[in-house]
């Protein structure tokens, strides 16, 4: 084989592995959590509310919809769980709805804990966490540390939080 070849050879491989070098070397990738803390979403009043200002505590965050019925199904479930562990962690609705509709199902649902108003972005973000699939609802919840420690697709019931929560 011609010089002319290894030299070819050799340049390909050294762009390829600068390449590699590069991209291992670069900042890793955002996870979902840090997308999340980055975010701000409005609340029900219109108010801006920033996911930083639940750092560093248990997060629960559970994304629905006043038109899906498992959703509703267990938010008072979610309400008596927030309402046992409320010193501890932080429960976060993000509807996938409309203000007008989030507001008229508080009036008869008695709900505590911040409720959002997702929209697209609440869709993004549950795509960042893990559901593709875009179902409701979806219920995520996040250590201390921000590490995701379960992701639940689906109505979930008050034991499988309390497993998570009572640890």
């Amino acid at each position: 084989m011609s010089m002319k070849w290894w030299a070819c050879c050799v340049a390909v491989v050294a762009v390829v592995a600068g390449m590699g070098w590069q991209r291992w070397s670069a900042e890793p990738p955002a996870t979902a959590s840090t997308l999340l803390f980055a975010q701000t979403l409005h609340d029900l009043k219109g108010e801006q509310q920033a996911f930083q200002q639940w750092r560093g505590k248990p997060l629960v965050l559970n994304f629905w919809a006043t038109w899906c019925a498992p959703c509703v199904e267990e938010m008072p479930d979610l309400e008596g769980l927030h309402q046992k562990y409320a010193a501890s962690t932080q429960f976060v609705g993000i509807g996938i709805d409309s203000v007008e509709s989030m507001q008229a199902f508080t009036e008869k649902v008695t709900v505590s804990y911040p409720l959002l108003q997702g929209g697209m972005v609440g869709m993004e973000m549950m795509k960042q966490f893990g559901n593709r699939a875009g179902g409701l609802p979806y219920t995520v919840v996040l250590n201390e540390q921000g590490e995701v420690v379960l992701q639940h697709a689906g109505r979930i019931h008050p034991e499988q939080l309390e497993a998570v929560l009572g640890s």
